[in-house]
């Protein structure tokens, strides 16, 4: 609900911004570059967000796997890590009902199981949360030059008035 207010409040008024100033015939062509270089920023952000949250998981995996490794059984141990440690080499596979592409020995007890699995859970989640940290930092990021240049779009913008100003005082 947050994000569509907050999408609500700056997509309409951006759209209002970007057409203000264009001449009647244009209007169209404008519409059409200003809605095609929207979508290539969305695709484009959502291209290095994913690639910055898939990057980082490559390092959180193997580190919380080694982390929380310890709570297994010594003969599990480095196949538990050295699965989390593979997983970003073919692909991540993630989400209810799937094991991320890990296949357990057939050889190990039930209690086994369900212990490895609790413990694969855990490293996920905060392997995944630690993983957001720097994507959100991005965004932020991309936030925060956004937000700067409107402010010099904008100072730019009462600079050139200032001139116009000048000129229409001095011919009355």
């Amino acid at each position: 609900m947050v994000a569509g207010l907050g999408m609500g409040c700056v997509f309409a008024p951006m759209t209002t911004v970007a057409m203000k100033d264009v001449a009647t015939r244009d209007t169209g062509a404008a519409s059409g570059v200003f809605n095609t270089m929207r979508q290539l920023g969305a695709v484009v952000g959502s291209a290095v967000i994913g690639a910055v949250l898939q990057a980082q998981l490559a390092i959180d995996l193997p580190a919380q796997a080694a982390a929380k490794s310890g709570q297994l059984p010594s003969q599990f141990r480095d196949q538990f890590v050295n699965g989390f440690a593979q997983a970003s080499r073919s692909g991540f596979q993630v989400g209810v009902g799937q094991s991320g592409g890990a296949q357990l020995p057939p050889n190990v007890p039930p209690q086994a199981i369900a212990q490895i699995q609790q413990i694969a859970r855990d490293v996920f989640e905060n392997a995944f949360i630690l993983a957001m940290h720097p994507t959100a930092v991005v965004a932020i990021v991309v936030l925060l030059l956004a937000a700067a240049g409107c402010i010099f779009i904008a100072t730019g913008r009462r600079m050139a008035e200032v001139p116009e100003q000048l000129v229409a005082a001095a011919a009355e």
